[in-house]
C-alpha cells in the first residue's frame, strides 16, 4: 500500500482529489431567511428579532413607512449591517472542512 492514512469522513464535507485554484475573492453564500407574518406580529418585533433596523427590513421587502404588514405575508431578512459581501476563497474553504 502507498502510505495510506485512515481518515474520518463526515457528512457534508467536500472531498477533492485535485487542488482547487482560485484567485481573488468569491461572493459569500447568501443565507435566504424568510418569515411568514403571524397574528400578533409587529414589524418592529420582527426587525428586532433579526437584529436589523425597521428601515432596512422595509427596504428589503419593498414596504414603505409606516411599515404595514399582513398575516401570511412573507418577509425576507436583509443582510445585517457590516456583513461582508465577499470573503477570501481560503476563508470560505476553511469553513467547509
Amino acid at each position: 500500500m502507498r502510505h495510506l492514512l485512515a481518515a474520518l469522513v463526515l457528512p457534508g464535507v467536500l472531498l477533492s482529489a485535485t487542488p482547487i485554484v482560485a484567485q481573488g475573492s468569491v461572493r459569500a453564500p447568501i443565507v435566504a431567511w424568510t418569515y411568514t407574518v403571524q397574528a400578533g406580529d409587529t414589524f418592529a418585533q420582527i426587525a428586532r428579532r433579526w437584529g436589523v433596523d425597521m428601515a432596512a427590513l422595509g427596504e428589503a421587502n419593498g414596504i414603505p413607512s409606516p411599515y404595514v404588514i399582513r398575516i401570511g405575508q412573507v418577509l425576507k431578512r436583509p443582510d445585517p449591517k457590516g456583513a461582508p459581501k465577499t470573503v477570501p476563497l481560503a476563508s470560505q474553504l476553511a469553513h467547509r472542512l
